[in-house]
């Protein structure tokens, strides 16, 4: 995180350690920078996650088996 030296220093307090009281109105710009950097991550582990469990069409099993089905029609027809 770009300008870290504020949220190094207090981050019990940003992470909700006294309610963040006098951190909201208006909002501290530590605070600002916290919620940033970790909705940033968060984001990326959603993403990751996402992509990594969607199944593609080519790859679900009863669209392997017909395209298979189909090749070795295929296949024997040239032959």
């Amino acid at each position: 995180m770009a300008g870290t030296d504020g949220v190094a220093e207090k981050w019990r307090e940003l992470s909700g350690e006294n309610n963040w009281v006098g951190l909201l109105d208006p909002l501290d710009i530590d605070l600002r920078r916290y919620i940033i950097h970790y909705g940033e991550r968060t984001a990326a582990v959603g993403d990751a996650y996402t992509d990594e469990t969607v199944v593609s069409k080519r790859n679900r099993p009863e669209e392997a088996y017909i395209e298979n089905q189909v090749l070795g029609l295929l296949t024997k027809a040239v032959d």
